[in-house]
């Protein structure tokens, strides 16, 4: 196999020949220099098992995702219900106050409807 520049062992212990004269001193630096680039590839390996487990999670992040997002299309009932409740209660709009208010209401209709708009806040700081 292939390391450092080299064939083989062979091949680094051969061009190392002049360099160091003592074969074992040779054997212990190519010994040494394979045993470098076999680290090397062994986290090259890891890395890559790495990359394509993250994009395995983040494929069922977003199959999660869709699913979620079915799932609240079909807890809306009646859209911008809330936001016209927010409206007539003086918001210009779904607020963090107007969520605070409806969730405090004695409707149970309209707490159902602010707990949803405050976990849908939620999922859209998530995205």
């Amino acid at each position: 196999m292939p390391f450092a520049g080299y064939k083989d062992f062979a091949d680094c212990m051969a061009k190392n020949a002049k360099r160091y004269p003592d074969a074992e001193t040779r054997a212990k630096v190519c010994g040494s220099l394979k045993a470098k680039h076999e680290k090397k590839m062994e986290i090259e390996q890891i890395k890559q098992k790495i990359l394509e487990e993250r994009k395995e999670i983040k494929e069922m992040i977003d199959v999660l995702y869709a699913e979620a997002e079915k799932f609240i299309q079909k807890a809306i009932k009646k859209p911008g219900a809330f936001t016209e409740w927010c409206k007539r209660q003086g918001f210009d709009g779904v607020t963090s106050e107007c969520i605070r208010r409806g969730m405090a209401s004695d409707d149970p209709k309209t707490r159902k409807r602010a707990a949803l708009a405050k976990t849908l806040r939620k999922l859209a700081k998530r995205k």
